[in-house]
């Protein structure tokens, strides 16, 4: 182990291509490394960044957190957020994930005009 000379500086120096065990889940990796994989809510299979329908407000959105309660928080591309139950969330279809995406282009469009 190498010792630091002064004593802020970290006291570990990490060899390339050496593996690590991470302290929280036990598994290998590199140092520095963060999981990019969101972590699903429960048993439902959603995640944060998921790109859902929901039913009662008849809107597409991307899921932006999760309360207590079984709620879910959904954000618009125009800043639009509100909560519903995860059961009145659906995975978007295909067209419902176009339809979310031409929306964030004209919203994209529409504020170019408005930047000071």
């Amino acid at each position: 182990m190498n010792t630091p000379e002064n004593p802020r500086e970290h006291p570990r120096v990490w060899e390339p291509g050496e593996a690590v065990q991470d302290a929280r889940t036990g598994r290998a990796g590199r140092p520095g490394m963060v999981s990019r994989r969101p972590e699903p809510y429960g048993n439902t299979g959603l995640v944060v960044g998921l790109k859902v329908y929901e039913s009662s407000h008849d809107m597409v959105g991307v899921i932006a957190g999760f309360a207590p309660g079984g709620i879910v928080r959904l954000i618009r591309p125009t800043g639009y957020a509100w909560s519903s139950p995860w059961t009145r969330v659906r995975p978007a279809t295909d067209r419902e994930k176009r339809q979310l995406a031409a929306l964030a282009k004209l919203h994209r469009t529409r504020c170019t005009g408005l930047a000071v």
